[in-house]
């Protein structure tokens, strides 16, 4: 389910978490791919049931989406995003 976040700066630099662990079970990540609508992905870190990202940037008065999408040890693939608006501060 997307998820609105608190506001960030353009030259904020945020980190992210999607716990995957309520869904996932008994079930681990096994790879993940993390997209962000504008901005700079700086890095991403992920355990066997969290991913972690690491943004920047964005244009003042915009909305950023962080797209994180999984594949699992069992085979299931999900993908759930966060909406970070971005303001001045």
């Amino acid at each position: 389910m997307p998820q609105n976040m608190p506001s960030a700066d353009p030259n904020d630099e945020k980190d992210y978490t999607f716990n995957w662990g309520p869904w996932l079970g008994t079930d681990t990540i096994v790879s993940q791919a993390v997209t962000a609508s504008s901005g700079t992905i700086m890095s991403v870190t992920a355990t066997t049931s969290e991913v972690t990202v690491w943004r920047t940037g964005g244009i003042a008065g915009t909305t950023v989406a962080v797209t994180c999408q999984i594949v699992t040890a069992g085979g299931r693939t999900a993908e759930d995003s966060i909406y970070i608006p971005i303001l001045n501060k």
